[in-house]
């Protein structure tokens, strides 16, 4: 499988706000990038760095295109990395007049070249040195802190980070990125490497490249690629997932276990953070969920008697399913009923269950339209629910109906799980998607012949009914997370 794709598509999520979920809570990006602005002017009147072109303030966004390449999600900026970095590279006059008859070959302060940033990383071997009084006479040019290197002439695209104490010095053909933080981390340098590394970044960087003997690009087209700024806290979590799905390939790759089988554990532990209120941040602005429940049923009224492993969000409300849904029971037919032509009403039975959901196959059977039954026929929001099954395995597997199924009805093993709200459908299908509603299910419905869903297993079962916001943001995530997944799904297919 081409991993390499893959981690490509995990990066393009993450810097187009798609990979984890904003918390309305969060700074928003404009408050730090003018803490970046005011460190920036202090700078400039310390000498520390140079000013701006002229006819540009520090911080100055006015020169910026309308046309951005992508949107952004709501409290994100686009900036450049001039605006929020000091960018620079070791002048050629200062290579000629400071470091060309200064080099060492064995100790002072270490050159950082081109080749010392490979895949990513930097790379701490050095063949060149230079005094350390020469060093201190070039200051701009000086690796004092955190910060990332970039060659300019070669291997385009290629950045490291550089966090290492110690003395060293920009050589040829290598710039550096230094983040104006000031007194606090206001954008991670882990952040902008991503950036850059992603689609959309290395095609920023890049647009201004020569076409000479080897690739290069100036330092000003540097500063002027452009880069979307997520709020502080976002950053974290971006980070944060990005590190769990790189190690989530990487061990594919390592073949540590079946891939498949770490593709479902991976979706069976984003649903169980989903329904217990782990995948996206609360928001108590949020309407509480039990004004939905209350809707649903005037007379709800929250029940301390309801068994629950875990802690409550807060917004959120436990209820049992009956209180929310209406089941139907399907309905078995004779073999007189069954036509031999494909024509009439398409009977859905357990095979019609797959991966969450309804697919109609070329071995369905059809009854005569006689037969036809409407409150038999899936609608938009419905359920479908495995309710009798011989093989423990198929018992309690559900799929949302995404349309509604004129001419087809459920047969004598199927259900129809059908929300008495429309809105709460899509949060119930990931209710009956988890390990949390599978585990229950196959624990009571073990039978002596065959495992048999009674109905009042299913509206005895209690649940966790979050904010509808938050269900919205928490499917909205999951539909993110489970592009990844089913990414190296296609990926695995397309190898084989």
């Amino acid at each position: 499988m081409d991993t390499k794709k893959l981690r490509q598509k995990i990066l393009d999520l993450a810097i187009h706000g798609k990979l984890v979920p904003q918390d309305p809570n969060d700074e928003p990006a404009s408050v730090l990038l003018e803490r970046i602005r005011k460190e920036k002017e202090q700078l400039i009147k310390e000498g520390k760095i140079k000013a701006p072109k002229k006819g540009k303030s520090a911080g100055d966004t006015s020169h910026y295109p309308k046309d951005v390449p992508f949107e952004v999600p709501e409290g994100w900026v686009w900036t450049s990395i001039d605006d929020i970095a000091f960018v620079t590279k070791l002048a050629g006059f200062e290579y000629t007049e400071y470091i060309a008859n200064n080099l060492t070959g064995h100790d002072g302060v270490p050159l950082f070249k081109g080749k010392n940033v490979q895949d990513g990383k930097i790379i701490y071997h050095f063949d060149s040195f230079i005094p350390k009084e020469i060093s201190d006479e070039l200051p701009r040019s000086q690796v004092r802190r955190k910060c990332l290197l970039t060659p300019y002439v070669g291997t385009i695209g290629n950045i490291g980070i550089h966090d290492k104490e110690g003395f060293y010095h920009l050589g040829s053909n290598v710039g550096k990125i230094e983040i104006l933080n000031g007194n606090q981390t206001d954008i991670y340098e882990e952040y902008v490497k991503l950036f850059l590394q992603s689609t959309s970044g290395y095609k920023e960087l890049t647009k201004q490249k020569k076409a000479t003997a080897q690739d290069s690009i100036s330092i000003e087209a540097i500063r002027e690629v452009l880069i979307p700024i997520p709020p502080r806290g976002e950053q974290q979590r971006i980070l944060q997932e990005i590190s769990h799905w790189l190690s989530f390939v990487e061990s594919i790759e390592q073949a540590e276990t079946s891939i498949n089988d770490t593709i479902c554990a991976a979706k069976a532990r984003i649903l169980e953070l989903a329904i217990h209120g782990k995948l996206v941040p609360q928001d108590p602005s949020d309407k509480p969920a039990i004004e939905l429940l209350k809707r649903i049923n005037p007379d709800f009224k929250p029940s301390d008697n309801l068994h629950y492993e875990g802690v409550l969000p807060i917004g959120w409300s436990l209820t049992r399913l009956g209180d929310v849904i209406d089941i139907i029971s399907g309905t078995s037919y004779h073999k007189s009923d069954i036509v031999q032509i494909k024509s009439g009403i398409r009977i859905l039975r357990g095979g019609n269950i797959q991966n969450g959901k309804i697919v109609l196959r070329d071995d369905d059977v059809f009854v005569h339209e006689r037969l036809s039954a409407m409150y038999l026929s899936p609608c938009r929001g419905d359920i479908a629910l495995v309710a009798s099954t011989g093989s423990s395995e198929l018992i309690g597997k559900s799929a949302i109906a995404e349309i509604d199924y004129p001419n087809t009805q459920i047969g004598a093993f199927l259900r129809i799980i059908r929300p008495k709200a429309i809105e709460l459908a899509e949060y119930l299908g990931v209710i009956f998607q988890s390990n949390y509603y599978k585990n229950h299910i196959r624990d009571v419905a073990k039978g002596t012949n065959i495992n048999n869903i009674k109905s009042i297993y299913i509206t005895d079962f209690v649940v966790p009914i979050p904010p509808i916001d938050e269900q919205r943001r928490i499917l909205q995530h999951l539909k993110a997370l489970f592009t990844i997944a089913n990414q190296i799904s296609d990926s695995i297919d397309e190898s084989q």
